[in-house]
């Protein structure tokens, strides 16, 4: 056999036995990597030990954010605030329409009692008049917010 396929033997024999070998084999042909440390006294300008931010308690108060930070999600936060306001403002007038539905409807059920119709219908009546000015209001509150149809 020449040299160089017996070289070429014994690195596929090596390789082969580092495969089929436990793990601990396989770290031998591995060279050793080379991990630098730098002092600790380097890292921290104080002289006494710091703890990592990952052994902080969950009682301990939240870092505060750069100005930076807190200038860019400025706008961001005004948007969510007003986007708050409006679902709070929908909310109320729908609730409202609820409110006034369920007091028709209950208004209707004396159809089957025997009351006149003419106040039975007289009371539903009021309260179609109350919801349409409820429906106005829901109205000019979502004039405000075009193109925002899933409010």
């Amino acid at each position: 056999m020449r040299p160089a396929a017996t070289a070429v033997a014994a690195s596929a024999a090596a390789l082969r036995a580092a495969f089929l070998a436990p793990p601990a084999a396989a770290f031998r042909l591995i060279p050793p990597r080379r991990v630098f440390f730098l002092p600790l006294h380097r890292l921290s300008s104080s002289s006494s030990p710091v703890a990592p931010p990952c052994a902080a308690s969950f009682d301990s108060q939240p870092l505060p954010l750069p100005a930076f930070m807190d200038a860019q999600f400025e706008s961001f936060r005004a948007q969510l605030d007003g986007s708050s306001t409006l679902r709070d403002r929908i909310r109320a007038v729908v609730s409202e329409v609820e409110s006034a539905s369920r007091a028709a409807s209950a208004a209707l059920l004396l159809i089957h009692q025997p009351v006149p119709l003419s106040d039975v219908l007289g009371k539903a009546k009021a309260q179609v008049e109350v919801i349409k000015g409820l429906y106005s209001q829901l109205a000019e509150i979502l004039k405000e917010c075009p193109d925002q149809y899933y409010r």
